[in-house]
């Protein structure tokens, strides 16, 4: 069924809507919340935009409002051999076990400052953690003094930073270091709680300190990772620019004149402005993704409930999930291994396989095993990269090469490489990505609003985010239960697809990095049509529950704008594209460079 057929039709078309920035963007919101809603406008709208086209389906499909995936998880806790822990502070621990396993995997050379580049430095006494944090703080005053500044970080303290430096100074001083993430700066974007900063989600007027720290950032703190402060996001997360006229727009640290991407933009910023090896980001719609193709650097969104997202606030609870930024595959790697796992305190995350720690001494697979369920432990799926035979990387071709050229030809030549080193690519076809696209956005739309809706404040968003908010209020109760009937129909087609293929490849954006334009810095901007072009290969992930992870490719010239590509694999399989990402790192070792504005903490 899912073998290429030229009978299967390619759907997906950039969604037509007015360009705004500036005044004008305010002036039609508010036109649209008064005016526009007596008219009838909202509706005619989300009817152009094909929101309205499930309501003449017949769906026979249950519905489904968490994408995990059942089967595939008892397949993943049966292949494993590992039980998951029966307590938060066994997951915590299995998490550390699993980190200091992958301190011997094989790195390429790089110019970017990894977290194991710091760890080895402060062993080997060339530096301390209040040297690199030091660093890191000027590194943010200087930008700041900048015309047009990078702006990753969105609030920090100098003297919070300095005390977790200290303190990571006297365990290495002492040899009682926590581990390879002990000393590490670590961004946290504005949508996690993290002591003793507030979590506002990108708005103004959210501003009640966090009383605690979000799970992930609880492990990153444990282990010993020093948080650098909260980065700078899209309000609400519900564009994918990080324009954010309220709390500051992060810039491109490759071309400071274009976006970021969103909505973890200031993360993905700290990351390749080299403030941080590691970040922590969320995806709901490629917020993840996104920010880290366009900024040159890795990002995984993983497998839904994979990482916990207890202390992060619920803006999108049924596409959106906490995941990892890193300056490479192997900072990926090492930041997921601390972050994943079961947590049996949060419902959404209690009941998934455990993180592997099965054979993490083994040094590597054999050249002779040809297929990643081998891979018994992380560490020597990473490894394992003489060879990729045996991996099989489907492609739908009408689908990969809707993008822009320099974007294509960049994800071919890194794909090409692939295929040198034996893994096979499959032609697929994938029907009704127009359908899953409408069903991925009236679902992220109807939970941000619903969100959105319960705060005291919201007349206060900005007119971007009160713009995107007014579809959703033309979406019904029907509309939503329809989507998530059509959620059930494609893990179905999914289940069957990745029967076939291991991966599935694309680029992870269709667009490079927008330009600045005039008036959105402070007043907002609104592109649906660029934003559908940015999102064109991210929201099945998201609206699925798949894992996908976005890897550094290429640049476009003369601008310098980074391109990514994208792997998505099936449920629970973050191993796999945690291992090509590094393949993908390895053959390409040489021509990554950091960006321009990049400050190198050693």
């Amino acid at each position: 069924m899912f073998k290429w057929d030229k009978a299967t039709v390619y759907d997906l078309k950039p969604m037509d809507a007015l360009v705004m920035a500036g005044p004008s963007l305010r002036l039609v919101t508010r036109f649209l919340e008064t005016a526009g809603r007596r008219m009838g406008l909202m509706n005619k709208l989300a009817t152009d935009a094909g929101f309205h086209k499930l309501r003449g389906m017949h769906l026979p499909e249950p519905p489904t409002f968490l994408p995990t995936d059942t089967l595939a998880c008892e397949a993943a806790v049966a292949a494993a051999g590992v039980a998951a822990p029966p307590s938060s502070a066994a997951a915590a621990a299995a998490s550390a076990q699993l980190v200091a396993s992958l301190v011997t995997a094989k790195r390429p050379a790089s110019a970017f400052v990894s977290a194991m580049d710091l760890h080895e430095a402060y062993k080997a006494r060339t530096t301390t953690p209040v040297q690199v944090a030091e660093h890191v703080v000027s590194a943010i005053e200087f930008d700041a003094a900048q015309d047009k500044p990078v702006g990753a970080m969105y609030v920090w303290l100098k003297d919070e930073i300095m005390a977790q430096a200290r303190a990571s100074t006297d365990r290495y001083a002492q040899g009682k270091q926590l581990g390879p993430l002990d000393g590490v700066p670590v961004a946290v974007k504005d949508e996690a709680d993290a002591v003793p900063y507030a979590t506002g989600g990108g708005t103004t007027f959210l501003k009640t300190p966090a009383t605690a720290d979000a799970d992930s950032v609880a492990r990153l703190r444990s282990a010993g990772a020093i948080i650098i402060g909260k980065t700078r996001m899209h309000e609400l997360g519900v564009d994918v620019t990080n324009c954010n006229p309220g709390c500051g727009t992060s810039r491109n640290p490759y071309n400071v004149d274009h976006f970021t991407g969103g909505s973890s933009g200031g993360s993905a910023a700290a990351v390749a402005a080299g403030l941080c090896p590691i970040a922590i980001g969320a995806d709901g719609g490629g917020s993840i993704r996104i920010p880290a193709a366009y900024t040159g650097v890795f990002g995984l969104k993983p497998t839904a409930g994979r990482i916990s997202s207890r202390g992060s606030l619920p803006l999108a609870v049924s596409v959106g999930v906490v995941g990892p930024i890193g300056a490479t595959a192997h900072d990926l790697a090492l930041s997921y291994a601390l972050i994943a796992g079961p947590n049996p305190d949060d419902v959404t995350a209690k009941n998934n396989p455990a993180t592997v720690v099965k054979d993490f001494d083994k040094a590597s697979c054999t050249s002779d095993t040809n297929t990643h369920l081998a891979c018994t432990s992380l560490t020597a799926c990473i490894q394992q990269i003489e060879s990729l035979a045996g991996i099989r990387i489907g492609v739908y071709w009408p689908y990969f090469e809707d993008a822009d050229p320099v974007i294509v030809a960049a994800c071919k030549a890194a794909l090409d490489k692939l295929v040198e080193r034996g893994a096979t690519l499959v032609e697929i076809a994938i029907p009704d990505l127009s359908l899953y696209r409408i069903c991925h956005v009236s679902t992220i739309l109807s939970e941000v609003d619903a969100y959105a809706s319960s705060l005291p404040k919201s007349s206060k968003l900005g007119a971007g985010t009160r713009l995107m908010l007014l579809t959703a209020t033309a979406l019904t109760p029907s509309d939503y239960i329809k989507a998530q009937q059509i959620r059930t129909r494609g893990m179905d087609l999914m289940r069957r697809l990745y029967k076939d293929v291991d991966v599935i490849v694309t680029p992870t954006t269709a667009i490079l990095p927008p330009k600045i334009v005039d008036g959105a810095l402070t007043h907002g901007y609104s592109n649906y049509s660029e934003a559908s072009k940015a999102m064109q290969y991210i929201f099945f992930g998201n609206f699925l529950g798949l894992p996908a992870v976005t890897v550094p490719v290429g640049y476009a010239e003369p601008s310098s704008l980074p391109i990514g590509m994208q792997f998505m694999g099936k449920w629970w399989d973050e191993n796999l594209l945690l291992r090509l990402a590094n393949a993908t790192e390895h053959v390409l070792s040489k021509e990554r460079r950091p960006a321009s504005l990049y400050s190198k903490l050693i």
